[in-house]
């Protein structure tokens, strides 16, 4: 499956995002708020991440609509980011590719067994 330059770019962006939140994992106790939306996080961005390739088949309805509500609270989080920002700010920049990623993770999200 060829995928298209959105898709391709929200990858990267996907992967990187993973590998933060990876790295962010020991800073936090294990039971507290902070480690337990970062585990949701990381599996939610995992199952996008498959969505994406085409590796679907790895994953189950449930785990999709576990990953609808992480993805909705970065697209939600950045967005609000980006409105304290003016327009090609340097904070613009840096969380444009992110929301850009997330929607098409959404998208893919929305999109399984339909």
């Amino acid at each position: 499956m060829t995928l298209n330059s959105e898709a391709q770019a929200a990858l990267k962006v996907i992967q990187q995002t993973i590998t933060k939140c990876e790295r962010m994992v020991p800073k936090f106790a294990e039971g507290t708020a902070q480690a337990t939306l970062l585990k949701n996080r990381i599996q939610a961005l995992q199952v996008a991440r498959q969505l994406i390739v085409g590796d679907g088949t790895a994953v189950t309805g449930d785990q999709v609509m576990a990953a609808k509500a992480p993805i909705a609270s970065i697209i939600h989080k950045t967005r609000t980011a980006r409105a304290k920002y003016d327009v090609d700010s340097l904070m613009d920049r840096r969380t444009r590719p992110l929301l850009a990623a997330m929607l098409v993770a959404q998208a893919y999200l929305e999109d399984f067994n339909r």
